[in-house]
This record gives structure tokens, C-alpha cells and sequence, in this order.
């Protein structure tokens, strides 16, 4: 067969095949280690999420073949509809009273469905299709559940080890992965669609559905995995592109975001390849707007994760890939000449480039390069004020004061930070923190009574808004300000009065006074 195992549809085979289905469910095991002992499938790696663990044992009472009527009255559907009629039936039957009573009749069910795999002369689908229906098997996707746990050790005489595949899906599941072998080999299709390739993607599709339906999405990730290898080996890029989304949307789901930016990013290149060839195709134009958006969300998510771990150079690594695919979409969405009829070109969300760049500006600040990140925020304030963003115009005022202040140009700081705290959308706590910057750019200048006007400012505004620790910030720079205003008064009147004269020492006791009691200090304070 096409699948790399020879000789299993031949008439010898077949009479050994016949043979097994005489013996015990015992044999079953011994026929999957001669089949395949070399080489056992990525699907053992699966972490186990097992359907009748999360409450819904949708296989007890179900008789052998029950679904049968069910899937030959729907012969021809795709396996995608197969797995929504499956979905929508409760099968009839009663929970068995004795611990076991199920497992006779699941083994059998079992053994029969594995017989048919291989006399249909598909290898692969008789080993995915074992490994996924037994537990206990010494497969990583055995590992117990919490709750499982728990009751195996409180009652271990009456818990029953449930199968990892209800018996009314089994024959869904055996049928899929026997199609997908079929159908990779070129054999003649009875279903719906003609093309193998597509045929293929609909089987393995339905299966990593299924899977996800148990919130098992490690086999979902396995056999969208195969569905990007079919379409691979076929050479049908438009499903590779389909699969790639379909893959990282799963990996993202589960938190693994890395894995997951890796095949969206490969579902990117796909889209640009296959628009620029047919840049007429709508749907084209959409896939590469969805890539784009897959690409951005992910990158975000990456980012804002890579920050809280204070990993700043990853941190920007990502953002930089960010930015890049912003600004690739706001160029194809400016050149509408080659855009397909009806604007087929599905845009990132209106001001997401200036988000990107606010971000990549906040990155590059924190790992010290406020050059890049004054750069960064003034595209930022650009694309703000073009859209009419008043938040974004606000975000980007505050970002460049910061960026200012760190790369030494307290001139434009102070300008960003004052049209920022005069505007009428700030919040009351970012305008707080503004008035704080202000004011010790103030300092900076030796323009004390300007500082003093800010930090009370800022103190007025941090008692409203029940943060301690604002507020204590609020009193201490105040307090410096105040001082360091009254400071240069009682410095003068004591260099005027000349050393060891009676007004210098009169002045130094005054002083010792005021900061013993805030007694106001004659002609320094008002």
C-alpha cells in the first residue's frame, strides 16, 4: 500500500487477518506490536482528557454497532457532518450496576472495529485507532486526571478505568482514520468529495474536532499535524495554509504560544505567496488578512508574557515581527489598484499599527535604548492624531515624555508631558503621574516655584485616588520641592549676613527652629 506497509491488502493477508478476528481480545495488543513495533506514532505523546472524565459518559449502555443505522443512513456526508449528527445524539441505555460490565462488550466492539482497519488494508489507522481506544496501554496519554485520582484511591474496588473513546464514536473514529489512509494512497473515494486531498483534510479535520470537543488538545494538535503533512505531500498549498491556522489556533488555546506564532507564521508565508500570485482572488485577500491577524494577536500575547518575566530583548525581538506585519497590511490597505473586486483584503483592527509601535516604544525603553523608543512613540502620536485617537494620542504624549526624559531632552519631555496633562480625556491617575514627571523636570531646571505648583498638583489628584503608595509619593516629592525652594532664601540671607555675624547665627537657630517645629523662617517663608 501506498503507506509504507506492503503487502496488507493481499489475499494472504487477509486470511491472517481473518484469523485474528477468531481469537481473543488478547490478540489484538500482539497484532499492533507486529505491525508497527518500529514505529509507534506521534499520537503517544497525546496527553490523555478522556470524554467520560468531564462528566459526560455518553457511552454507557451502548450496545455494539448502535451507530451503525446512524452512519450508513448518512453515507456520502463528510465526516465533519457525520461528527455533528454524532454530537447531537444521546444513545439510549442505562449506567451498569457492576464495576466491569461495560468492558466485555467495549473489547469486542473494539477488536471488531480493529479487523476492519486492517482487512481495509490500513495499518496506520489500526494503530492510531488502538492506541486511541486503550487506555492503560503504557501510552503518555494514560496519565490520570485529578478527580480520577482521587477516586481511584477512595474506593479502588468499584472504580472503573473508562476507555478513552466512547463506544458510540468508535465506529466514527475507526471509519475517519481508515478514509484518511484510503484516500492518501489514491484508492477510490465513495464519499462526497472527489479530490483525495481534500478528502484527507475532511477526516483528519473531523477527528482533531472531535478531540477538541473533549478538550483534548493534544490530539486535535496531532491530527492537524497530519493534516499539514497531507497537504504537503500533495502539494496543495491553500490546504497547508488552511491546516497551519487550524494548528496554531489549538497550540494558542493550550498556552503554547511560541508553537503557536510558529504556524501562523507559516500560514502568513503561504497567504502572501498565494495572493501575489492571484491578486484578483477575495478569498486570497481574507486568508492573508487572517494570517495577518493570527501573526499580531499571538505577537502581543508573546510579548506582554516575555514582560513579566523581564525578558526585554525577546520582548522587542517579537514586537519588531509585530510591527512589520502591521505595516505590511496598512501598505497593501493604501494600494487598493490591485485589490480584488469588492475590497477583498480583510484589514488588521484601525490602529493596530500605532499600538504596535506604542509597545515596541515601551520595549525599547525599558531595555535601554530611548532613542528607538522617542521614535517608536512619535509614529505612535502620528497615526493617533491622523485617526482622531484621543486615547492614543494621550498614550503616545506620555510614552514620548518617558522616552525624552531618559535620552536627556527635558525640553521636549516637559512639552509632551504638558499637552498630555492638559488634555481632557486623561485619567485622573495618568494625569497625577504626569504632574509627578513635570515636576522633577522642573527641579532639573532650578525652576522650584514651577515644581512646588506640580507636586501639589499631583499630590491634590493622588489623595482622590486611595493608592497609598501614590500618595506617599506625593508627600515625599512635595516635601523635597517645598524645601528645596526655601533652601536658596535661607542660603542668601546667611551669605549676606557674612560669616560669624550675629544675623548668620540668629539665622541658623531660626532654621534649627523651623525643622524642629515648621515654624515659618522670617523673610524665607510667607
Amino acid at each position: 500500500s501506498g503507506s509504507g506497509t506492503s503487502g496488507v491488502g493481499s489475499s494472504a493477508t487477509r486470511a491472517s487477518v481473518a484469523g485474528v478476528s477468531d481469537q481473543s481480545s488478547e490478540a489484538i495488543p500482539g497484532a499492533a506490536t507486529v505491525i508497527c513495533e518500529h514505529r509507534r506514532p506521534m499520537l503517544l505523546l497525546a496527553v490523555k482528557n478522556r470524554q467520560s472524565k468531564n462528566g459526560r459518559d455518553t457511552h454507557f449502555g451502548c450496545g455494539v454497532g448502535m451507530t451503525a443505522p446512524t452512519l450508513s443512513a448518512m453515507r456520502g456526508a463528510s465526516f465533519k457532518d457525520k461528527l455533528a449528527v454524532l454530537e447531537a445524539t444521546t444513545p439510549d441505555g442505562s449506567i451498569p450496576n457492576e464495576p466491569g460490565a461495560l468492558k466485555p462488550r467495549y473489547d469486542d466492539l473494539k477488536k471488531s472495529l480493529c479487523v476492519d482497519a486492517l482487512v481495509a488494508g490500513c495499518p496506520d489507522a489500526f494503530v492510531d485507532f488502538y492506541y486511541l481506544c486503550t487506555s492503560g496501554d503504557g501510552v503518555g496519554d494514560d496519565n490520570l486526571t485529578a478527580d480520577e485520582m482521587e477516586r481511584a484511591l477512595i474506593n479502588p474496588d468499584d472504580y472503573e478505568e473508562f476507555e478513552e473513546v466512547p463506544m458510540d464514536k468508535m465506529p466514527f473514529v475507526k471509519d475517519a482514520l481508515v478514509a484518511a489512509e484510503s484516500a492518501l494512497r489514491g484508492d477510490a473515494l465513495g464519499g462526497p468529495n472527489d479530490d483525495p486531498a481534500v478528502a484527507v483534510q475532511d477526516a483528519y479535520g473531523a477527528l482533531a474536532e472531535y478531540f477538541l470537543g473533549t478538550d483534548d488538545r493534544a490530539k486535535a494538535a496531532y491530527f492537524y499535524d497530519k493534516c499539514i503533512a497531507a497537504a504537503v505531500a500533495a502539494r496543495r498549498p491553500e490546504l497547508e495554509m488552511a491546516a497551519c491556522a487550524r494548528v496554531g489556533k489549538t497550540h494558542e488555546a493550550a498556552g503554547n504560544l511560541e508553537t503557536a506564532v510558529a504556524s501562523f507564521e507559516r500560514q502568513l508565508r503561504l497567504a502572501d505567496h498565494l495572493s501575489a500570485a492571484a491578486p484578483m482572488d477575495a478569498a486570497l485577500k481574507n486568508a492573508l488578512g487572517d494570517a495577518r491577524g493570527n501573526c499580531v494577536r499571538t505577537y502581543f500575547a508573546i510579548a506582554e508574557r516575555l514582560a513579566e518575566t523581564d525578558d526585554k530583548e525577546r520582548s522587542v525581538a517579537y514586537l519588531t515581527s509585530c510591527l512589520r506585519v502591521c505595516v505590511e497590511a496598512a501598505e497593501d490597505a493604501a494600494d487598493t489598484s490591485h485589490d480584488a473586486e469588492g475590497g477583498g483584503l480583510d484589514d488588521l483592527e484601525k490602529g493596530t499599527e500605532g499600538k504596535a509601535n506604542h509597545r515596541l516604544g515601551l520595549a525599547q525603553l525599558a531595555a535601554g535604548r530611548a532613542e528607538d523608543a522617542a521614535r517608536y512613540q512619535t509614529r505612535y502620536l502620528e497615526l493617533s492624531e491622523r485617526d482622531g485617537d484621543d486615547v492614543g494620542v494621550g498614550c503616545a504624549l506620555r510614552g514620548l515624555g518617558e522616552a525624552h526624559l531618559a535620552r536627556g531632552a527635558v525640553d521636549e519631555a516637559a512639552a509632551a508631558l504638558e499637552r498630555f496633562a492638559a488634555m481632557e480625556s486623561t485619567g485622573t491617575a495618568a494625569r497625577a503621574r504626569a504632574h509627578c514627571s513635570l515636576g522633577r523636570i522642573s527641579l532639573k531646571r532650578r525652576d522650584y516655584a514651577r515644581s512646588v505648583g506640580h507636586f501639589e498638583r499631583f499630590h491634590e489628584l493622588a489623595r482622590g485616588l486611595g493608592d497609598a503608595r501614590l500618595l506617599d509619593m506625593a508627600r515625599v516629592n512635595l516635601g523635597v520641592a517645598r524645601g528645596v525652594a526655601s533652601e536658596g532664601g535661607f542660603i542668601a540671607k546667611v551669605a549676606a549676613a557674612g560669616p560669624g555675624s550675629e544675623a548668620a547665627t540668629a539665622n541658623a537657630e531660626s532654621l534649627v527652629t523651623w525643622k524642629d517645629s515648621r515654624t515659618p523662617i522670617e523673610g524665607v517663608h510667607s
